[in-house]
């Protein structure tokens, strides 16, 4: 079974991700990586070629994760507005949500800009996770709390998860 972690630009996920698989021994795929491996950077993929464009090779990064066994699983944040990338995603996985509020996501993503919400205004942090988090939430087998910076907590929490899987 694969841990797919799914969440807003900052909210930890491949930091967790990477923590967990690492405690589990397992692999760690991240679609991000995934993406920058095959196409370059993620923000002048999305300058030069559009947001459409960067969508489809999200999708076929995906389905390339989706094919892993007993993985753990870093989705880009937009991984869910494609019904189709989840329904690969889901097969044989538990999906958490790692939730945060748009103050914690508007600072992190200062300190590391994201090509969505480059220079971390609340403002359009807030207006991107009031259409994504009903989307999160519907995908979701589990959610979690990612305002905390203690990883070693949340890593607690995401093993008693999957352990109740």
């Amino acid at each position: 079974m694969n841990v797919v972690l799914i969440g807003m630009p900052a909210s930890g996920k491949s930091r967790l991700g990477r923590t967990l698989a690492q405690k589990l021994n397992r692999r760690f795929i991240d679609t991000d990586k995934i993406i920058r491996t095959k196409y370059g950077d993620i923000s002048k993929l999305f300058k030069e070629r559009g947001e459409e464009y960067f969508r489809k090779i999200e999708s076929d990064a995906a389905r390339e994760a989706a094919s892993a066994k007993n993985a753990v699983i870093s989705t880009g944040g937009g991984i869910i507005l494609n019904s189709e990338n989840m329904a690969s995603l889901k097969k044989d996985a538990v999906t958490v949500y790692i939730k945060c509020s748009p103050e914690v996501l508007s600072k992190r993503a200062k300190l590391t800009p994201r090509p969505i919400y480059s220079d971390g205004n609340i403002k359009e942090v807030e207006r991107l996770l009031s259409v994504r988090a009903p989307l999160y939430e519907k995908y979701a087998d589990e959610t979690i709390d990612g305002d905390t910076d203690d990883v070693d907590e949340k890593i607690i929490r995401l093993i008693g998860i999957i352990e109740g899987k």
